[in-house]
């Protein structure tokens, strides 16, 4: 299997951003890919220049057609959920949900990180208006959680683990409920993926895979797994699967993992943290299949890096990777990069027929309890030039007074160090 990796749109300073034309750098940011556009929203990362924490909730979209960026939200003074980082991302009915999270307690102590700040809570960003709405829950809601997998199948968004948890969840879109599939593991099992965080999955046919991830414990260093758990929908139930071969991913956690077709998933990146961090930055296709693991010979491959954001365009079958850290070199990104696959081996795995056309898919009926959206959205491209004036010049006005109530610079521990 072969690949071929090329620069969309270059990595951009300062790396702040410009509040307007391209998004600051940042890491375990939500995104998924929506009408040819890749959207991303919050994530953090340490501003060097002011030796200051940067946590953000503002949402951007990166049009893969004119390969230009647009600012669709302003973030959480104009309705969006608070700063937050390591929260799940998925897409249904023309919607991002976004569930769970860290804040890192930066409300209450921004120059200390404060370990557990985690949320429960989920949140709705229609993606043709550029709106957030919270979701009202029809249910009790699960543990707080961050650093956990979340995967949609059908009208269903399956989420599993995070730090400390090993528990499995249903949220059913249409009913607003959550139900408890399969609770938290008190004993080792090896057919159990068992307690971890930073791991990622993707949906597989009537059931979803989960790959690697970390674990922390008291009197051991930290741990990083390369195994691959599948989840049973028909049954509820979890079973290790067994790899085909001796060429295996490295153990790693912070990774990303998609869904190209029902017999093949892609693994990209992530990093072996114990604590220090090794950065990688190879491809993998498993064949659900035969269970076998292949690596991808990809070209011209990009500064290797944990905490991205990478999506399918399903239009083409691209990948466009976004955003993360990367060690020696030490480094934030915020450029877009793109993949394209190839091979026979892939083409067997992959139809052309598995990828949709350039439309978006109809919108599905609304439940009866799902939000509605009654915030403005932001200004687009087309509009008028006199709103494009009245914005910049609320943008100047907003920097100046940022700059004049700027506090003093302090010390702060990057977050990687602490919640790898």
């Amino acid at each position: 299997m072969e690949g071929a990796w090329s620069f969309v749109s270059p990595q951009r300073k300062p790396v702040a951003g410009d509040g307007w034309t391209y998004p600051s750098v940042r890491y375990s940011a939500c995104s998924v890919a929506y009408d040819r556009q890749l959207i991303v929203t919050h994530g953090y990362h340490y501003n060097h220049d002011e030796r200051h924490p940067a946590w953000k909730s503002d949402a951007w979209s990166f049009s893969f057609g004119t390969k230009k960026w647009r600012k669709v939200h302003e973030g959480e003074d104009a309705g969006a959920p608070s700063a937050r980082y390591s929260a799940s991302c998925v897409l249904w009915n023309h919607a991002m949900y976004m569930y769970g999270g860290d804040d890192g307690g930066h409300k209450y102590s921004m120059n200390n990180y404060v370990f557990g700040a985690h949320f429960s809570e989920m949140w709705r960003l229609d993606l043709r208006s550029f709106t957030w709405q919270k979701v009202k829950y029809a249910s009790s809601a699960p543990p707080k959680r961050a650093l956990h997998a979340a995967v949609v199948i059908d009208n269903s968004m399956y989420v599993y683990g995070g730090l400390e948890l090993s528990d499995t969840w249903r949220f059913d879109f249409l009913s607003l409920k959550w139900e408890l599939l399969v609770p938290m593991q008190t004993s080792k099992s090896k057919t159990h993926p068992g307690r971890r965080h930073a791991l990622a999955a993707a949906a597989g046919d009537g059931c979803f895979y989960l790959f690697g991830g970390g674990q922390h414990g008291h009197g051991f260093k930290p741990r990083a797994f390369n195994d691959l758990f599948k989840f049973s929908l028909a049954t509820n139930s979890w079973s290790k699967v067994k790899p085909v071969g001796d060429s295996l991913p490295a153990p790693r956690s912070h990774h990303s993992l998609l869904s190209l077709s029902p017999s093949a998933i892609l693994l990209y990146g992530g990093a072996l943290c114990t604590p220090g961090c090794k950065c990688h930055g190879d491809t993998w296709v498993f064949d659900t299949t035969t269970s076998e693991w292949n690596q991808i010979n990809a070209s011209n491959a990009p500064v290797h890096r944990y905490r991205q954001s990478l999506v399918l365009d399903e239009t083409d079958g691209a990948l466009y990777l976004f955003g993360g850290e990367s060690y020696r070199p030490y480094m934030y990104h915020n450029a877009v990069n793109k993949l394209v696959l190839s091979g026979p081996k892939l083409a067997k795995l992959v139809q052309p027929s598995a990828f949709k056309p350039s439309t978006v898919t109809p919108r599905l009926d609304a439940a009866p309890n799902q939000p509605t959206v009654t915030n403005s959205s932001p200004p687009a491209e087309s509009n008028t030039t006199m709103i494009v004036g009245i914005a910049l010049l609320v943008a100047f006005v907003a920097a100046a007074v940022r700059w004049m109530c700027k506090p003093a610079k302090k010390e702060y521990h990057p977050l990687e160090r602490l919640a790898g």
